[in-house]
């Protein structure tokens, strides 16, 4: 029986290495600042209600993992984190209420992209992603709400890149995913300056995500301003 489970694995080592010895470890993290741009909850029978103060930032951060085999398939596992809490009746005119909201949301995001040949400037990536939202929303005073969400979503990623030279190129990214009462959209545009063994990426990422259950609707969004650093190995 050892001996079974011994030759299982190592022939699974032996299909698993050269894989791996053609495959490139790319090491992401993007950091930065978010602005909520809409983010309402809507109840069965009653109006929307404001979840976020538009006026404020908040820092964020998330990073990704990938391998690139053979300069083809490109695979990669995504993390991110965000929270914000706000008192959405500051700004909402002619609002009596006062309310605070807490929002948070944890992402899991596997991607699968196919590297299309460069076509002189130009370099395209098609694949899918799958994406695991974990979502909470409570709100406290005038307003009375706890919820927590877990939506799972799928859909079509893609990347275009336009070099400017043989350092400086524009990137665009857009992503999107469906799933059962819920849905995603995520924008990305930006300069990526490329190095020997690293590339530094600056620009704005608009992303947009809903859940709905059979008594709510939230929908929520953010522009988020900043830069990925990635190192390749």
């Amino acid at each position: 029986m050892l001996v079974e489970v011994a030759v299982k694995r190592l022939v699974w080592l032996l299909v698993l290495l050269p894989a791996v010895a053609l495959a490139t470890l790319d090491i992401q993290v993007e950091s930065g600042v978010a602005m909520p741009w809409r983010g309402y909850l809507q109840q069965s029978g009653e109006e929307r209600t404001e979840v976020f103060d538009r006026g404020l930032f908040r820092a964020y951060l998330q990073a990704t993992l990938g391998y690139t085999i053979e300069d083809v398939h490109n695979i990669e596992i995504q993390v991110s984190s965000f929270s914000l809490e706000s008192s959405p009746a500051s700004y909402v005119a002619a609002s009596s209420e006062e309310y605070v909201s807490s929002f948070g949301q944890q992402t899991i995001r596997l991607r699968y992209r196919y590297v299309l040949p460069p076509l002189e400037r130009f370099s395209l990536r098609l694949g899918l992603q799958g994406n695991l939202f974990l979502k909470s929303l409570s709100l406290t005073g005038s307003r009375e709400y706890t919820n927590k969400w877990s939506d799972l979503s799928v859909g079509p990623a893609a990347e275009i890149r336009f070099s400017l030279n043989e350092i400086v190129s524009l990137a665009f990214e857009v992503e999107a995913g469906l799933g059962k009462g819920n849905g995603f959209l995520d924008l990305f545009a930006g300069l990526n300056f490329d190095g020997p063994f690293y590339y530094f990426r600056a620009g704005t990422r608009y992303a947009m995500t809903s859940s709905s259950s059979e008594t709510a609707l939230l929908s929520v969004s953010f522009w988020h301003f900043g830069a990925q650093f990635r190192a390749s190995f």
